[in-house]
């Protein structure tokens, strides 16, 4: 016969008179819920338990062991239930308060930054879920993440980030206005400190976007941070964007402005399409993929056609804004000319336009799809280039003035525009590079250890050595004699290892980690790593419009902005985690809402080409 239990273990216990907790006889432990086993397992683990009773509980059984079929079923019975409610308690010893705190963070976070409703925690299939993985767990309220969470987490990140500008000694800020679903009109910034960071959306509510106001909210921004520590003010080219940045150089004279590189180009991308026959031929191949696509047997069968040749892609149109497109809609078309091709002489396809199959059918359609895309490549290749987040400044020169080159010697062999036209599409090119280089550009060509200016010309040198000086003199540095040194390759640059390894190292890190001890290296890093786009702004845009849409536009805007906040910042922190960052090579997504804003309506740029097919005309 076993031992009673009380006999066994209870006797080395006392039940307070308060509560009915149990206390050890020994060290005073408390149990709030006694259970025998939890107890002696206590005793056989307690450093005041001598060593006799230790002894006298390993030896007697625990349970009481009956011959009798339906006593021991019993005891098995009691037995599992005191193992099951041991687990249970030990499982709510762990579950803190602190650590159902940790996982809500943890939950509303995931919900942030993959932009899932907040209503999804309400949901009674994720209730299920959640009750069958951790049953002690329950997940907060959609209240909850859209107030406390929310606020924790955006206030959080605001510290860290603050923290962090507060350590650097330079700054550089992008800025730009969008119309969100519920057309209110917003303004989103992003510091470069030099990686982009997006520190604010600013609901604009009743304020019209004019020079003045921005100004105003830019100056704002400046002061929080601290306006010494801002470079470079980088925006598009619309008129009220550029006299704000006036109005801000006039307060701040040491503030460099700078236009939009990759909106530069979109807009001799919208020049060349506007000569007569180039703006007549676009109109064709429009309308050619707008009649596969709005059909949808003929778009099933030309699919089905490109999977049978293994020849061929989606067909993209073009955004009307955003004039780079039209170069992926093009290239669309030359990549699935051969199943296009076959497409128009199918049996099928009967009800394809005829105008459509003359085109699909005649060689000189497909040799002017040829040449706009030679012409247009060019220019799209440099924007893709210029909307990475990497440091850029230093290539914007060399780039456009291959660019330029390529043009030129693109128009030798394009027969389809009339040589009037050609000198339009020359002198248009010449006016935007002009519109596009400044003197920083050409001060960062002159800094880049690979180039270091060998393409400029005497008074591009001489501007940009002017540049660099009145930087230096902003910063009360003495850089001339670095300078000089620098392009005689005299000193520390006359030594054969500093040059060494140049083509396979970025030049912010050469001139920070080889040259960090020369006074000049304080400019140059200045100048490197200010962004030449403002692309970083219109991916926060996309962030905003995933955020903020159709099926959400119950949220206000403030909270559409913590949400797109935490989500950014996130997403930009854990890039490395992304087995393909891709984002430094693609033209970043821009949301398909067009700004109600008459100051913002024009030629707005930046779209995803993978995803063209979504926008129509």
């Amino acid at each position: 016969m076993g031992r009673p239990k009380k006999d066994a273990v209870w006797k080395h216990y006392r039940v307070s008179d308060v509560n009915n907790s149990t206390i050890c006889s020994f060290c005073d432990h408390l149990f709030k819920k006694p259970n025998v086993n939890r107890m002696e397992n206590h005793l056989l683990r307690c450093s005041k338990c001598p060593a006799n009773v230790k002894n006298e509980l390993q030896v007697m059984p625990t349970t009481s062991t009956v011959i009798n079929a339906d006593s021991n079923d019993n005891n098995l019975e009691d037995t599992s239930r005191n193992s099951s409610t041991s687990s249970e308690e030990n499982q709510q010893e762990r579950f803190s308060a602190e650590y159902k705190q940790e996982l809500n963070s943890d939950l509303a976070k995931a919900i942030y930054v993959t932009g899932a409703p907040l209503s999804m925690v309400e949901h009674p299939l994720w209730i299920k879920f959640f009750e069958k993985l951790q049953p002690l767990y329950k997940m907060p309220t959609r209240k909850t993440l859209s107030t406390t969470e929310l606020n924790k987490m955006n206030a959080d990140m605001h510290k860290a980030l603050n923290d962090e500008f507060e350590a650097q000694n330079f700054l550089h800020l992008q800025c730009d206005g969008w119309s969100n679903v519920r057309n209110a009109g917003i303004i989103n910034f992003i510091i470069s400190k030099p990686e982009p960071v997006f520190v604010k959306s600013l609901d604009t509510t009743t304020h019209r976007h004019t020079g003045e106001y921005l100004a105003d909210e830019i100056m704002t921004i400046m002061t929080e941070y601290g306006p010494n520590k801002f470079v470079v003010l980088v925006g598009d080219n619309a008129k009220n964007i550029q006299k704000a940045f006036r109005i801000v150089k006039t307060v701040h004279p040491h503030i460099i402005n700078i236009n939009c590189s990759a909106h530069t180009l979109n807009l001799l991308c919208q020049d060349i399409l506007e000569t007569n026959v180039l703006k007549a031929f676009i109109h064709l191949t429009t309308d050619c993929i707008k009649t596969v696509k709005r059909s949808q047997t003929l778009s099933a069968l030309l699919s089905k056609i490109v999977q049978e040749k293994g020849v061929g892609e989606t067909l993209k149109l073009p955004c009307k804004t955003r004039w780079g497109s039209h170069c992926a809609s093009l290239e669309s078309l030359q990549n699935t000319k051969i199943a296009l091709q076959s497409f128009a002489v199918h049996e099928e396809a009967s009800n394809l336009s005829l105008d459509t199959k003359a085109a699909f059918l005649d060689e000189d359609f497909w040799k002017m799809t040829n040449q706009c895309i030679t012409l247009l490549k060019p220019i799209t290749s440099a924007i893709f280039k210029f909307e990475s987040d990497k440091h850029n400044m230093h290539t914007v020169y060399i780039t456009l003035r291959d660019m330029k080159s390529q043009i030129e010697f693109a128009m030798l062999d394009i027969n389809i525009v009339e040589q009037v036209d050609k000198d339009v599409i020359l002198a248009a090119v010449a006016r935007r590079i002009a519109m596009c280089i400044k003197p920083i550009h050409l001060a960062a060509y002159l800094l880049d250890p690979v180039y270091q200016g060998a393409e400029l010309d005497e008074a591009q040198e001489t501007e940009a050595t002017e540049f660099i000086y009145n930087m230096g003199t902003n910063l009360n540095c003495d850089i001339m004699s670095n300078l000089a040194e620098y392009r005689a390759k005299e000193g520390l640059w006359s030594k054969s290892f500093v040059w060494n390894h140049v083509n396979g190292m970025n030049a912010v890190t050469w001139w920070k980690g080889i040259c960090g001890s020369k006074k000049l290296s304080k400019v140059a890093v200045r100048i490197l790593t200010a962004p030449c786009t403002s692309a970083a702004v219109e991916r926060s845009f996309s962030v905003h419009a995933n955020i903020h849409t159709k099926k959400r536009n119950r949220l206000t805007s403030e909270r559409a902005s913590k949400i797109a906040f935490i989500s950014y910042n996130w997403n930009l922190q854990h890039r490395h985690l992304e087995e393909d960052d891709s984002d430094d090579d693609e033209i970043s997504r821009r949301p398909s809402t067009e700004s109600q804003d008459s100051d913002y309506n024009q030629d707005r740029e930046f779209i995803d080409v993978n995803n063209l097919s979504e926008y129509d005309f």
